[in-house]
């Protein structure tokens, strides 16, 4: 008999259909040294009360790239189904930053601490500025919030509403509470940490009720507030210039200049409802595109409907910033994340691959959760430069070259 490889663990992606139904897609590959002609789709059906899982084959279809679906009904494909906390949860070290269940399990938002990128999050009447492990500020001038990790500004005022000292965790409802109080210890804010793996770049921050003079009470959705939804600490990679940043573990620097070609910006195409859609990205240098009478202009990714005579652009260089994550390797994988200083965002992953000479550029099935799938795209960039390089001095200048990619 043969054995066919028809989906690695290291290689899922979770994706949505048209009609709203989750899914996990694999990639395989018919021999033993690795390819993507195979892949398989398992479609998750949220049944609250169903205990035992049901997995049943539903269709093949044979192609160049053979498909292979299922489906999966079961408790644990509702959001939050199966990674409720119902015990204790402690605060495992001093920087406060993650807490261990009774169980075992470790609430890890280290990931999420982002002093440059703040999360922020505005009503009719207020804005919250929200940064886990390490204090912010916020505001000038005596006004201020300084040092805080939860600052609420209304009516000009700026107001701190936590410190990150002050950090304490319970569980409440099946979530995990974390709880700030300002230096003071006048005002507290508490916030619900839910466990929801679509938000894995973009941790969606809100408010639940209206802030009063002394109580805020906000909801963090993100894959770290899943039990070991975030392993290891948090590794930065810190920004010099807009296609280079340098990981702080030492691993080196992550360079895209050898990429960069406004001339031939990278293409990614997909058909959803049967209109085209071109997606345009070149990570260094603004590039411009036209048709018609439509154009992005100083773009660093662009969105292209030719038969609607739309161009949109979504990510501007000036915006850019860095998030990491640990790959199925153990090394760390960085996303590049813009915004077009209006409404839109565009998420660009790299993969490294030493072995990839060609750089593949790939567009993505965005989250579920339907405050990103409008508004936010999602981009693979699989290449040996996605991969960090070794920096013995503080120049980056030896990572550029002239702009030769054809």
């Amino acid at each position: 008999f043969k054995v066919i490889v028809v989906g690695n663990q290291s290689t899922a992606e979770i994706g949505t259909t048209d009609n709203g139904t989750r899914y996990i897609r694999y990639y395989g590959s018919s021999s033993y040294t690795g390819g993507k002609d195979r892949q398989t789709f398992v479609y998750l059906h949220c049944e609250p009360g169903l205990e035992t899982p049901v997995f049943e084959f539903v269709t093949q279809i044979i192609t160049d790239v053979n498909a292979y679906y299922f489906s999966l009904r079961s408790k644990c494909a509702c959001l939050g189904g199966c990674k409720q906390i119902d015990s204790t949860c402690t605060a495992e070290d001093s920087s406060k930053c993650s807490c261990r269940t009774s169980s075992g399990e470790s609430v890890n938002i280290r990931e999420l601490n982002q002093p440059k990128a703040p999360l922020v999050v505005k009503s009719s009447t207020a804005t919250v500025t929200m940064n886990p492990c390490t204090g912010i500020t916020v505001g000038n001038g005596s006004n201020a919030c300084t040092d805080v990790t939860v600052c609420l500004q209304e009516a000009g005022a700026y107001k701190d509403y936590g410190v990150a000292s002050t950090a304490e965790y319970a569980t409440r409802n099946g979530f995990v509470l974390l709880t700030y109080r300002s230096a003071d210890a006048v005002r507290r804010t508490d916030i619900e940490l839910v466990c929801d793996a679509s938000q894995r770049h973009f941790p969606r921050l809100s408010m639940i009720g209206e802030p009063t003079d002394t109580l805020l009470t906000l909801g963090l959705r993100s894959i770290c507030a899943c039990p070991n939804g975030c392993y290891s600490p948090h590794v930065s990679c810190d920004k010099l210039d807009d296609c280079t940043c340098r990981l702080q573990d030492g691993t080196g620097v992550v360079s895209l200049h050898q990429l960069d070609n406004p001339n031939a910006p990278f293409l990614a195409t997909t058909t959803p409802g049967g209109v085209k859609h071109d997606y345009f990205y070149n990570p260094c240098t603004n590039f411009s595109i036209s048709f018609d009478d439509v154009a992005c202009l100083d773009s660093a990714a662009c969105e292209l409907i030719p038969s609607q005579s739309q161009a949109n652009s979504i990510g501007y260089h000036s915006s850019v910033t860095y998030r990491t994550k640990t790959s199925a390797s153990g090394g760390q994988d960085v996303t590049l994340m813009y915004n077009n200083e209006r409404d839109s965002n565009s998420v660009i992953e790299l993969h490294c691959n030493p072995d990839a000479e060609v750089p593949i550029f790939s567009y993505l099935e965005p989250p579920s959760h339907p405050e990103h799938a409008a508004s936010t795209f999602y981009f693979s960039l699989e290449s040996k430069y996605s991969c960090p390089l070794p920096a013995t001095d503080d120049s980056h200048s030896r990572f550029r070259k002239p702009k030769n990619r054809v």
